[in-house]
């Protein structure tokens, strides 16, 4: 979209963040997937402390 209507440079860098977590995601690793495991170990660890 960003192509058609002339803004190149936002075109590329939209692009390259899809790329960029197309590839992220092909390799096994989801940012969602890895925050909610750090926040189960950081419940988990904080449990006992109330």
């Amino acid at each position: 979209m960003s192509f058609l209507l002339g803004f190149h440079i936002a075109g590329y860098v939209l692009s390259l963040m899809v790329i960029a977590a197309s590839g992220i995601a092909f390799c096994g690793s989801c940012i969602g997937c890895t925050i909610r495991y750090r926040y189960m170990l950081w419940k988990h660890k904080h449990k006992g402390i109330s």
